[in-house]
């Protein structure tokens, strides 16, 4: 039988990337609390979902479904290890929900490591994960109106907005980069 220290201590096998500052990793039980603090605050949340922060026990789930996205898709969001100094600051991947509008990078960045470059850094590598390994023909990124930050990464990116659609209540633009487009810029 398996004792609940034995459950917490099962691992998920993922690739592991990494760039001059950053690996990307699977995510830990320890990244957990910064997690959590992450979903609590309104600010962060302000543009995921209906903006509504979470809970703990909400923030708890959304992290299991993280994690639970690579096994049922085969890829998922990278926790991002600032490597200098060990710390979680924020997460970056490819992910498909059901019912989303289709393959998404996306991403979130710890309010302290912003304006870093980090998201920048992250996202161009999980898009040649994207598009080099798992072969995708393009990846989308949903952007909530009014978030200006995220809108000007999906630029600097090499997407194109190419429409707006309404989800959660609210307007999201969808930005969109094909596998040539972004193979010729690298």
């Amino acid at each position: 039988m398996l004792s609940k220290t034995n459950l917490t201590q099962v691992k998920l096998e993922m690739p592991t990337l990494e760039t001059e500052r950053l690996l990307l990793r699977e995510f830990r039980l320890s990244d957990f609390d910064v997690f959590a603090d992450l979903m609590a605050d309104p600010i962060f949340r302000r543009y995921l979902g209906k903006g509504d922060p979470l809970n703990r026990e909400n923030a708890w789930r959304t992290y299991c479904s993280i994690i639970g996205h690579w096994v049922l898709r085969g890829f998922g969001f990278w926790a991002l290890e600032d490597k200098a100094i060990g710390a979680y600051v924020g997460h970056v991947g490819i992910h498909y929900p059901e019912d989303w509008p289709d393959v998404e990078i996306g991403w979130g960045i710890h309010p302290d490591y912003q304006q870093s470059g980090y998201g920048f850094e992250a996202a161009q590598r999980v898009m040649q994960y994207g598009f080099e390994t798992l072969e995708l023909d393009y990846l989308i990124s949903l952007i909530a109106e009014g978030n200006e930050a995220s809108a000007n990464l999906a630029l600097k990116l090499g997407e194109k907005h190419t429409k707006t659609v309404e989800m959660f209540e609210t307007p999201v633009r969808i930005y969109k980069i094909t596998r040539e487009e972004f193979l010729a810029k690298s």
